[in-house]
């Protein structure tokens, strides 16, 4: 007995042991086929027709059974879309969809659309509102733009049919591609697994239209899918212009773009930052102080510059019977620059002595003066070429000359290709060159022109040659882009890169001559010349060293009158009024 009733136990221990083994194989594969297979929760059937628009965008209409036990189905189904994914040839594509219908049971449905970085989710259903157990048949209708690959001998479509984020399995799916008329598939095929994987559970047929059917045969359980691949000749699907391959590269990289914007930024601050602070004081030479005052230079430069040169003894200024007469000194300008002497009294007196006595060494003033009227224009020329330094100066400390350049610079590294981001890149910055230079050289050498100064016809002539080709150009250009997009697009586009090019640069004009500093420079000098002496002589035969100045800031004393008078009658001009 003893014999039997161990021999039973173990017996018994053998069949709990058996018995043991089989329950946790039955726990396995319930956590391998997941809870909705325990509860009977499956997608029966999952059907796509996906259609090719020749906008290169697609139209999605998918129809899936869905079998509800209310455990995973409870309000709705949640339907997962990948924000980007990998083309069998390499190229990365963003899924960004646009729904247009959802409907359960052929009736309208209440769903809501959530965007992340990673996967875009549409959950159907109210919030609290169970289904009913049993079948439902969801029809969803969405679109998305640029989902075909263009490469350089065709195009490919590479469609996640099913995606990747069910929790359910799939008994059987179907994807139905509809590709542009006449376009004949040159490769076809699909890949069931994981994403990634090549599985090959699936077999194609073509319907009655001649479009690829593929259809699963064996289920598809969570974390696979069903995708699809097809490639056909170029030119049936059009390639979006560089303007909107930019736009969609700028949306879908925008904060990589605001990035490096930033850093651009902030590697231009530290440059400026290393450079050093701003000077304290802004200095014009009369020329520039005239030119802050009128907008051209006016007889009182030329006056000022006389007298300069009269008090650095490289001009004498004689007085006869018949009126004034400007002789050639002996000495040079800057000879004559005393210890002390701001070197920007002094500054274009040279060039102006230059042109005034190219031709001769005496220049009357009983009348109008070819050579005084040259010797002005070389001033002026001299002092715009002073403006423009002083004016880039005060650009690059305050980091608005960088302005156009990061434009620039974004819209190069916006572009989807390196060599139409660097065509870009190259055509703008030819356009802010062109702004900043060959535009002013236009209007400067044409109000030249306008003021009779002479030499200036030629310079007035060459910059419309070179200006007249751009200007047509662009306006070919401008009329492309207005048939590619709008007008309204057009005028924004030019607004804002002719803003980041006029503005920064009328902002730092404006600083340099009527800025505060500028003003507080003019000020100081009104106040040293009302406690100046002039010792009861002319301007020119004094020892103050700011006389230079004294045309420019209406300050002339009596003895000048004479002199003032001269140089009007010689540039044509009404004398001005002395104090």
């Amino acid at each position: 007995m003893l014999v039997v009733a161990r021999h039973m136990r173990g017996r018994v221990r053998s069949s709990a042991y058996a018995l043991g083994a089989a329950l946790a194989a039955l726990l396995l594969a319930a956590i391998w086929t997941g809870p909705a297979r325990a509860a009977g929760e499956t997608i029966t059937f999952f059907s796509s027709h996906v259609s090719v628009q020749r906008d290169g965008s697609v139209r999605v209409t998918e129809t899936i059974t869905v079998k509800c036990r209310g455990r995973l189905v409870r309000q709705g189904i949640r339907r997962e879309f990948p924000a980007r994914y990998v083309t069998r040839l390499g190229q990365e594509l963003r899924l960004r969809i646009r729904v247009r219908q959802v409907l359960r049971n052929g009736e309208e449905e209440t769903f809501t659309l959530v965007r992340g970085s990673d996967e875009t989710v549409l959950a159907t259903g109210r919030q609290g509102e169970l289904l009913e157990w049993g079948e439902h048949t969801y029809t969803l209708v969405y679109e998305a733009d640029r989902q075909v690959a263009h490469h350089e001998r065709l195009d490919e479509l590479f469609w996640p049919v099913t995606g990747y984020g069910w929790e359910l399995i799939i008994d059987q799916a179907e994807a139905v591609v509809e590709l542009p008329v006449l376009a004949g598939i040159q490769d076809a095929g699909a890949y069931t697994g994981s994403q990634g994987a090549g599985g090959r559970d699936f077999h194609m047929e073509y319907d009655a239209g001649g479009n690829p059917v593929f259809v699963t045969t064996r289920r598809i359980y969570p974390g696979d899918g069903l995708s699809v691949r097809l490639t056909w000749p170029k030119g049936f699907v059009i390639r979006p212009d560089f303007m909107t391959r930019t736009f969609y590269s700028l949306r879908n990289h925008f904060f990589v773009y605001v990035a490096a914007l930033l850093l651009l930024v902030s590697l231009w601050r530290l440059r400026v930052r290393l450079r050093g602070a701003e000077p304290s004081q802004v200095r014009l030479s009369p020329a520039l102080a005239d030119l802050a005052a009128h907008g051209c230079l006016t007889e009182a430069s030329a006056l000022g510059a006389l007298i300069g040169l009269a008090q650095a003894r490289a001009l004498r200024i004689d007085a006869g019977g018949n009126g004034l007469t400007l002789a050639k000194g002996e000495r040079s300008p800057v000879d004559g620059l005393g210890p002390g002497q701001d070197r920007w009294q002094w500054f274009g007196l040279a060039e102006f002595g230059t042109g005034l006595f190219a031709r001769g060494s005496e220049v009357p003033l009983q009348g109008p003066s070819t050579a005084l009227a040259r010797a002005l224009n070389l001033l002026e020329r001299a002092a715009r070429k002073d403006l423009g330094r002083k004016i880039r100066a005060v650009l690059r400390l305050r980091e608005l000359y960088a302005a156009p350049w990061l434009v620039v610079a974004c819209l190069g590294l916006s572009a989807t290709e390196p060599w139409f981001g660097v065509g870009v890149a190259l055509a703008l910055a030819g356009a802010i060159v062109l702004g900043y230079g060959v535009v002013g050289w236009f209007f400067r050498s044409w109000g030249r022109v306008l003021r009779n100064r002479p030499g200036s016809l030629l310079s007035a002539l060459a910059a419309s040659a070179i200006l007249v080709p751009v200007v047509s150009g662009g306006l070919v250009g401008g009329w492309f882009f207005v048939q590619e997009f709008s007008w309204i697009a057009y005028l924004l586009f030019a607004g804002a890169m002719g803003g980041t090019m006029w503005l920064p640069w009328r902002w730092a004009r404006h600083k340099v001559l009527r800025g505060p500093q500028a003003e507080a420079a003019i000020a100081g000098l009104r106040r040293e010349f009302a406690g100046a002496e002039y010792q009861d002589r002319p301007l020119w035969e004094s020892s103050l060293g700011i006389a230079v100045y004294a045309p420019v800031l209406g300050m002339l004393d009596a003895g000048t009158r004479e002199l003032a008078e001269g140089v009007a009658r010689a540039l044509g001009a009404e004398p001005r009024s002395t104090a």
